[in-house]
């Protein structure tokens, strides 16, 4: 029985990490890598969206981002967006999650924002 239960715990496990392995990404964004390609090829800044898989705030905003596709597109028309989902692998000190920066390579300015109106207010 104890090995049944061993069994169950393990898969359980591998599931809950499968899934947040799966949050990682969001389409459409860039890793910080490749957004510094792109912001050099086109000379738009940076919009970087820090989060991590354990903060419920910065999956309400990854959830705004899905469904207001037009927060996307006004981000994207503007910025080279750039997600990253550890923020200890942020080019930038991160005290709290969600954070959003805006900027080029070394000189990002960075704020937060309640909600998804709210930052889309802060940019506009």
């Amino acid at each position: 029985m104890r090995y049944a239960y061993a069994v169950l715990l393990i898969i359980a496990f591998a599931l809950i990490a499968a899934f947040l392995m799966s949050e990682g990404e969001m389409e459409g964004w860039y890793s910080f890598e490749k957004g510094l390609e792109e912001s050099k090829k086109t000379g738009k800044e940076i919009f970087l969206f820090i989060s991590s898989p354990y903060c419920p705030k910065c999956m309400e905003f990854k959830r705004f981002f899905k469904e207001k596709k037009e927060a996307y597109e006004f981000i994207s028309s503007r910025y080279v967006p750039v997600y990253i989902s550890d923020p200890s692998k942020s080019p930038v000190f991160v005290e709290s999650v969600p954070k959003f920066c805006t900027g080029y390579e070394g000189n990002f300015s960075c704020f937060s924002a309640s909600s998804g109106e709210k930052l889309m207010e802060m940019l506009r």
